[in-house]
């Protein structure tokens, strides 16, 4: 009899020691993030699962737009130059409603950041990359539209600037060649 009171004892004590493991662990686990203040005062809790899927659509987004800002950097197509901005501003601003969303996510050199893709919008506007685009696309437009000497024109116009991107040298000389083709 006194085995099985021991017995009875120890699953008792077992089941109290794994609730007791279970809440630590919950606590563990647990973030409690509050938004608001008074009575507008909302508390989420995050477990450690999802600040992970948190931290790694985060880390995604910044590998996105770090590999954006550099595109725009170094392309010499203007077209890229400029969509690749666009992407990486874009992106950011996800990734900074994220950081509001989540009070745990922390955007370290947002400022620094910020100011790098600035400069970067500045040197393709100071260097004329957004008229290069626009005439790059005109030259696409006429070709489109069948009017492959007014094409040859525009491609002509924009290379008189000496523009450093090679859209369109490589337009020109496609369509040189294919219209002296055409006329012989």
């Amino acid at each position: 009899m006194e085995w099985v009171i021991l017995g009875i004892l120890a699953i008792a004590f077992l089941f109290w020691l794994h609730s007791k493991q279970k809440q630590s662990k919950s606590k563990e686990t647990i973030i409690k993030c509050a938004n608001g203040e008074g009575e507008n005062k909302t508390v989420f809790e995050f477990t450690s699962q999802d600040i992970e899927t948190v931290r790694r659509c985060a880390q995604r987004l910044v590998d996105i737009i770090n590999e954006s800002k550099e595109f725009a950097l170094t392309s010499n197509n203007p077209e890229t130059k400029i969509s690749r901005l666009q992407l990486a501003q874009d992106k950011l601003k996800e990734l900074k409603k994220m950081a509001r969303q989540y009070p745990f996510l922390k955007l370290l050199t947002l400022d620094e950041f910020e100011a790098e893709l600035s400069e970067i919008s500045f040197k393709i506007q100071q260097r004329g990359y957004m008229a290069i685009a626009d005439a790059n696309e005109a030259g696409q437009r006429l070709e489109r539209g069948g009017f492959i000497d007014e094409a040859i024109l525009k491609y002509e116009e924009i290379i008189a600037n000496a523009v450093d991107t090679p859209f369109p040298y490589r337009r020109l000389a496609i369509l040189v060649t294919v219209h002296r083709n055409l006329d012989n």
